[in-house]
């Protein structure tokens, strides 16, 4: 779902997805320069710090 102009919440269908970031757990989330990615468990909250002119974001519902 889309929360804001940057941020978005993306909820899997079910628990237990892992993620890797680097060749490790990401754990709670990481942070760049240009995103923050924050998990929640089941969900994952996206957020940019800013958003490309012509950029085009593909999501499946």
């Amino acid at each position: 779902r889309i929360d804001s102009t940057n941020e978005l919440t993306v909820t899997f269908n079910q628990w237990g997805n892992w993620w890797w970031h680097k060749g490790l757990g990401m754990g709670g989330g990481y942070k760049t320069e240009q995103y923050q990615v924050i998990n929640h468990g089941q969900d994952y909250r996206l957020v940019l710090d800013s958003i490309p002119d012509g950029a085009v974001f593909l999501y499946q519902t």
